[in-house]
């Protein structure tokens, strides 16, 4: 009867630490939001896992690259549309100037702005950086965005960014000014020719950043599927978590009793002896 009686306080002595490790576990990954907190809770799963969580990451990354290379691209972009504009304004300017029969004061304030404006076009082509990259004066060669996870040239997109040159110099806008009736004309054949140029460089940007756009929309999407499968095998399933707790609590509360029971049991006999 004693030995009975002590088998079977230590069975449900080990109910009850086996129900108090269930709520323990499964309180951490409640808390958590993750399935497998030890790699033995599920060492495919975990090693599965552990690698979408790297995949990821290099997918983020490349999204990152991609982000800042539209930065760059975009930044290009605007500057080249207050060029555009500005060159708009200077061929209004040599038209005005080149239907005037006399050289007056009139004359010679347009003449000024002109002057002026093309040394606002030098100045923006030397002053528009990105992250120190000088965009528009063809000083910066070919760079590099690594837009995928891995290594290749699939992974790559090149800006040929020596093919962005918006100095006067590169749009062959010569130094002379519109006050002359002969330097008018001239002008505005070369004014003419830094548009054509000017919007040739727009077009060429729009298409490298229509590519990035489709690519970091990609990427978007790769990371979105990746992290969805990766929950699938990581993330934990509340419903079950939340009822296998409160089974487990249950059942401790359950084995705490009849362990209580049986410890008076004990003592009953042992009064009895």
């Amino acid at each position: 009867m004693g030995l009975r009686l002590s088998s079977n306080t230590m069975a449900i002595a080990n109910n009850i630490n086996k129900h108090s490790k269930t709520i323990g576990d499964e309180s951490m990954k409640i808390s958590s939001g993750k399935r497998i907190i030890y790699a033995g809770d599920d060492a495919a799963g975990a090693a599965i896992a552990s690698k979408i969580n790297a995949d990821v990451m290099g997918l983020k990354q490349a999204k990152k690259n991609t982000n800042d290379a539209l930065s760059l691209v975009q930044t290009s972009e605007g500057a080249l549309n207050e060029i555009q504009n500005i060159l708009i304004r200077m061929r209004e300017l040599v038209l005005e100037n080149g239907s005037r029969s006399t050289r007056d004061e009139d004359a010679r304030l347009i003449d000024i702005e002109y002057k002026q404006l093309r040394k606002e076009i030098n100045r923006i082509s030397h002053q528009t950086f990105y992250n120190g990259i000088p965009l528009l004066n063809g000083q910066a060669k070919n760079l590099d965005f690594q837009v995928g996870p891995n290594r290749g040239k699939s992974n790559i997109i090149t800006l040929k960014n020596e093919r962005i040159n918006t100095t006067t110099k590169a749009l062959k806008i010569g130094d002379q000014g519109i006050y002359y009736l002969d330097d008018s004309r001239d002008t505005l054949e070369q004014v003419d020719t830094a548009l054509s140029r000017v919007s040739s460089q727009r077009a060429y940007l729009g298409a490298i950043q229509a590519r990035l756009g489709f690519a970091s929309s990609h990427l978007d999407t790769m990371i979105f599927h990746k992290e969805d499968a990766r929950a699938i095998i990581e993330d934990v399933d509340y419903a079950n978590s939340i009822s296998t707790l409160l089974k487990a609590k249950i059942l401790q509360n359950y084995s705490q009793a009849a362990l209580a029971q049986a410890n008076l049991n004990s003592a009953l006999v042992l009064k009895l002896l």
